[in-house]
């Protein structure tokens, strides 16, 4: 969704000695600059909101840090795919809410603060149902999306009118409520696993589509759910059952028949 420059790296920041006295790094903090320091290769980064612990103190940084381990900082080595980063942030997040962003070879480039990450993933996903929702009402076939229990979380407008089944009464139910669960393709994907392409299928005695369906995988591994597309030929089977009907060739109405 989002690219990669807009991941919330803040880069305001100042390297500063672990020889220097404490009182510098509370100068830096007081004018608003976070102060990122190496220690025995060891990461520490200190932000405005870190003042309350620092006031008052009267020795160097490293000996304010010596008997505080919880202070270093995590790293994340910066890449080119968001979800690479996340991945990382994922992983480190329950250990430390500051991670320092690091480039290959260990060159600092920024900070992460677990707030800005929260805002930035809820935005995507904001967006990202937004486009979603609006992509599902906006095409012709009918939609359907259940998740891993057979819950439908997506039912979109033409699906509505195919099936006469309103989203408030199907969205949040098992599909299998409304169904038969022989009959329903998106089961069947969540149990198989596989993929359709233009596959002929009858839903309900009185309708005939042509279904498109996938499972959803999260990581390309685990099966959470499967989707739908279906695309009505109800009309079109009808026609060509009736076109049949009134075309079958019967014998007495051979135009060639008849006396040599």
């Amino acid at each position: 969704m989002f690219n990669i420059e807009q991941f919330p790296i803040n880069q305001e920041f100042i390297r500063m000695n672990p020889n220097d006295h404490i009182k510098e790094i509370e100068q830096k903090l007081t004018s608003g600059s976070a102060v990122y320091l190496l220690c025995k290769n060891l990461a520490y980064l200190f932000t405005p909101e870190d003042l309350w612990m620092i006031r008052n103190q009267d020795q160097s940084i490293k000996e304010f840090i010596s008997d505080k381990p919880s202070l270093i900082s995590s790293t994340l080595s910066y890449t080119r795919e968001i979800k690479d980063l996340f991945n990382q942030f994922k992983d480190i997040m329950i250990k430390n809410e500051r991670p320092i962003v690091i480039e290959e070879g260990g060159h600092p480039i920024g900070y992460c603060l677990l707030s800005d990450l929260l805002q930035f993933s809820f935005m995507e996903q904001f967006y990202l149902r937004s486009y979603f929702f609006s992509l599902s009402e906006t095409v012709t076939d009918a939609v359907t999306i259940v998740d891993k229990n057979g819950t439908v979380i997506c039912w979109n407008t033409p699906a509505e009118e195919m099936y006469s089944i309103p989203k408030d009464e199907i969205i949040g139910c098992r599909i299998g409520e409304h169904f038969e669960p022989e009959a329903l393709m998106v089961l069947k994907i969540l149990d198989e696993g596989r993929t359709l392409r233009k596959a002929y299928h009858t839903p309900q005695p009185n309708k005939h589509v042509l279904i498109n369906a996938s499972p959803i995988l999260k990581d390309g591994k685990e099966v959470i759910g499967s989707i739908a597309a279906e695309q009505d030929i109800t009309h079109l089977v009808k026609l060509n059952e009736e076109l049949s009907s009134a075309y079958t060739f019967k014998p007495e109405d051979n135009p060639l028949k008849g006396d040599p």
